[in-house]
């Protein structure tokens, strides 16, 4: 991957962070669990589990 000199990577803790959870139901607790990763992390995969 080329690099890109407009983004700070020091910017952020971690390139990627990864949220697992069944989300039955999705409320605003994960919605801001997403929020703050996304302060931390270039990233954010949800994973939705059974």
């Amino acid at each position: 991957m080329p690099a890109c000199p407009d983004i700070d990577r020091d910017a952020y803790d971690f390139d990627c962070l990864v949220f697992i959870g069944r989300f039955q139901p999705p409320h605003l607790g994960h919605l801001a669990v997403i929020h703050e990763a996304l302060k931390r992390a270039r990233q954010v995969i949800v994973l939705v589990g059974s």
